[in-house]
Order: structure tokens, then C-alpha cells, then sequence
């Protein structure tokens, strides 16, 4: 075999997660690839898996010790890019590995922010399950009852509420959740909250 070197690294390596060819990527590790390389667009091989929910190869990368909380230069990380993908079977396996589930993109959100723009309940209960803080408030004040009200994602919203997700939470605008949604449901739902909110 070959040896490892700086060619291999940018046009195999990254490629082969990319597609998610598990037997070259496996060659490639045996070879000298360094596991938490990055390319030249700051995505280590895991993120790549992470992005195109290829949970075999990420198995082959947490084998090998990768780090499961790489960031980006913009603080995102795999399990940011599984709840904005919805991956669930890869974020479980990044939360079984020790993936930080609060941990912050340089907007301040977490992985749960993405789930509720997503619509991924399933998702968002596992990283709940985890310990993910149900009213992280990114740089905007924004938690992720907001985003979920924004979105129109009326199972997310009743799924926080129904965790204790504060339906009367301010952003750093001043507005509340029900303020930020725009489907007439949601509004309807946190409108019943914030009702018995003011009545206790």
C-alpha cells in the first residue's frame, strides 16, 4: 500500500465520507489518514457522515476515536448537522458516544434549536432524553419553543410546552413565543398556555 500523503488526504479521504464508501475509508484510516482531519472548509469526516446520516461510517470514525464534538469554525458540529438533517439513528449513536447535547453554534443554538425547525420530535426527545436544556436561548433570546412557533411546527410546540418549556419566555425582541408564530393552531395552543400561565 501506498503511504499516506497530503493528496490522499484532500482528494480520498473526504470524498470516500462524502459518499460514504466505508471500505476506502477504512483503507485510508489503516494508512495514516488522521481521523479528525479537516478540509479545507473546516468538516472533519464526521461531520460529512453526520450530514449525509451515514451511520455506518460514522461508527468506523467513533471506533477510531473521532472527536464527537469537532466544531467548524461556525461552532457547528455532527450532531448540529443531525438534528438539522434529522437523523435520529446518528444523533443517538453521537449521544451514546458523548456528544455534548447543549453544545453552541457561534449563533448560540443547540442541537434542540435545529430539531424545532425541523419538526423532529423523536429527535427532540432523545436530546431531551439526554439532558438538552428545553429553554436554551440562543444569541437572539430565541429558545426553541420559539423557533417550533415560528416554523409552524405545532407537534414540537405542544411536545416542549408538555416537558415544561416556558410558553412565555421572552427573546432578546421581547416576544414571546405565541408573538413569533404565524400558524393559527399554534397561536391557538399558546394562547391556552399563556392563559393559565397569567391565571397561576
Amino acid at each position: 500500500d501506498e503511504p499516506w500523503d497530503e493528496d490522499n488526504y484532500r482528494t480520498s479521504f473526504f470524498e470516500s465520507a462524502s459518499a460514504g464508501e466505508i471500505d476506502r475509508m477504512r483503507l485510508l484510516l489503516e494508512q495514516g489518514a488522521p481521523v479528525d482531519a479537516v478540509n479545507g472548509f473546516g468538516w472533519s469526516a464526521l461531520h460529512l457522515c453526520a450530514l449525509t446520516g451515514n451511520i455506518e461510517c460514522m461508527k468506523l470514525l467513533i471506533g477510531k476515536d473521532a472527536n464527537v464534538d469537532a466544531r467548524k469554525s461556525n461552532g457547528v458540529g455532527p450532531l448540529h448537522l443531525c438534528a438539522a438533517s434529522g437523523h435520529r439513528a446518528c444523533a443517538e449513536l453521537l449521544v451514546e458516544a458523548g456528544a455534548d447535547v447543549d453544545a453552541r453554534t457561534n449563533t448560540g443554538k443547540a442541537a434542540v434549536h435545529h430539531c424545532a425547525a425541523r419538526g423532529c420530535e423523536e429527535l427532540m426527545v432523545l436530546l431531551l432524553n439526554a439532558g438538552a436544556a428545553i429553554d436554551a436561548a440562543a444569541e437572539d433570546g430565541s429558545t426553541p419553543l420559539h423557533v417550533a412557533a415560528e416554523k409552524g411546527k405545532l407537534a414540537c410546540v405542544r411536545l416542549l410546552v408538555g416537558w415544561g418549556a416556558d410558553p412565555v419566555a421572552a427573546d432578546g425582541g421581547g416576544r414571546m413565543p405565541r408573538a413569533r408564530a404565524t400558524d393559527v393552531d399554534v397561536r391557538f395552543a399558546l394562547r391556552r398556555h399563556k392563559t393559565r400561565e397569567l391565571q397561576a
